[in-house]
């Protein structure tokens, strides 16, 4: 930590309780080194977490220091991990110090000193007896423990790759009972996507006898895998490889085991999963790209972050892909949303001249914007939510309150041409002023609902999260 430049932490489920990563960032506030933080916004992966969730696991000092820091949201797909390395690439050129203040420096030295005793010196953690209700059968008894080999280990474990032999920190998992469980009469009757956590510990263990099936049941605890996580795997392989089933043996049978469970569950976890998104609410984000592309992106970001995953939002730059329709795709984005948030500035307003002056030239913004009245007028999209961004200067946005009167009283005709083809494909019927609605109609139509001023919020990033 004190030799490197930068950290950049991968904020995934449960990473903030390890002790070995607390210990590297209390080191690097001791150090004063800047911390990158970057979370995984694809919410339909089973390993994917809540930010504030992960933030809530971490000591209160380290909850209080990454709080203050931007994240950054990251999506496994290819095309896209270029653009996000080499945005990590220039923030780790402009950050030479994080400038933590001296108090919270020499708090993160206490706790750095204080974790190097007590890793060092690990203190047995007394497992409470669960109170157990009288078995029917008479379980066999517990076969003795085998000698366990220890996996290679993998980063973001509790175990540290330097330690020594006699050297550890978590305590050995408690043994679970083999034998007829309760899982074994309740596995006909709840369906497994319905399983908790415990059921399917208790599952894993009967499955083997070696201490290596322990090791796989208490990782499952620790992660809190419960049947629907599982379901939601497209390969269960990963899954085996997220609770470090290393061996090929344990593999095929945990593994054909597990699609047994599963072969029933197929179409019950497809419904599950279609409901699930139901209850996301749909955002759409509108915006100049040429003068509020960085705004727009950093809203998006943080309405992932603070709404707890529940909802969905629609940014070209993020949502739309290589060999995409973009017109289609976006168009098709706008009629579904919920929520359609038009970021209005000067320059937005400005660059709609060339559409009404030019019959041939189709504005997306002012097509996204009037398509956006026509489904509310049906009751498609079911609020409007305008965001008014004034020149984003150094500390603050400048105020701005737009003036109707600079806009065209006219509309734009290549525009309605596009409009018209976008209502037909929905199936709906325009509005009465729709051929005649002007662009200075428009922009009047959209200021008639309550707008966010982001002059009004003070520093960007206070404004963006208001």
């Amino acid at each position: 930590v004190a030799d490197s430049q930068n950290i950049l932490v991968m904020l995934t489920k449960n990473v903030l309780e390890r002790k070995w990563v607390q210990l590297e960032l209390f080191s690097a506030i001791a150090n004063d080194k800047p911390m990158i933080l970057v979370f995984e916004s694809d919410t339909w992966r089973p390993g994917c977490a809540d930010p504030p969730e992960i933030l809530a696991q971490a000591p209160l000092l380290l909850q209080q220091v990454l709080t203050r820091i931007d994240m950054i949201p990251y999506q496994r797909h290819k095309h896209k991990v270029p653009d996000m390395i080499q945005r990590l690439r220039k923030m780790c050129v402009s950050f030479k110090l994080a400038g933590y203040d001296e108090d919270t420096k020499m708090e993160a030295s206490k706790e750095v000193q204080r974790m190097i005793v007590e890793l060092s010196n690990p203190q047995p953690v007394p497992v409470q007896p669960q109170p157990q209700a009288q078995p029917r059968v008479k379980p066999r008894e517990q076969p003795q423990e085998q000698p366990q080999v220890e996996p290679p280990p993998s980063h973001g474990s509790d175990q540290h790759p330097s330690l020594p032999d006699n050297f550890s920190t978590t305590p050995a998992p408690p043994a679970i009972a083999r034998g007829k469980s309760k899982v074994a009469v309740i596995s006909k009757v709840i369906p497994f996507r319905e399983w908790s956590s415990e059921m399917v510990v208790e599952w894993m263990g009967q499955l083997g006898t070696s201490a290596d099936y322990q090791k796989y049941a208490q990782q499952i605890r620790e992660d809190g895998f419960d049947g629907q996580t599982i379901m939601e795997y497209s390969d269960l392989n990963v899954f085996l490889t997220d609770i470090e089933v290393i061996k090929k043996p344990h593999r095929h049978v945990i593994l054909t085991k597990l699609k047994v469970l599963l072969e029933t569950q197929a179409t019950d976890s497809s419904t599950s999963k279609q409901s699930n998104n139901n209850k996301k609410r749909k955002l759409f984000i509108s915006y100049r790209v040429k003068s509020e592309r960085e705004v727009a992106r950093r809203i998006c970001e943080k309405l992932l972050l603070k709404s707890n995953m529940n909802v969905s939002v629609f940014l070209d730059q993020v949502s739309l892909h290589g060999g995409d329709d973009w017109k289609a795709t976006f168009l098709a984005a706008l009629s579904e949303c919920d929520v359609f948030i038009p970021l209005i500035s000067e320059t937005c307003l400005k660059g709609m001249e060339r559409a009404t002056n030019d019959p041939e030239f189709c504005d997306n913004v002012l097509l996204e914007w009037e398509f956006a009245i026509e489904l509310f007028s049906a009751g498609r999209v079911q609020s409007i939510c305008p965001v008014v961004v004034g020149r984003k200067l150094e500390k603050h946005f400048e105020e701005y309150l737009p003036n109707v009167s600079d806009v065209a009283d006219v509309p734009s005709k290549a525009t309605k041409v596009s409009l018209r083809e976008a209502i037909q494909t929905v199936g709906l019927t325009p509005t009465n002023d729709f051929e005649m609605r002007s662009v200075q109609a428009v922009v009047k139509h959209l200021l008639t609902y309550q707008a966010a001023l982001l002059h009004r919020f003070g520093e960007p990033e206070h404004a963006m999260d208001e």
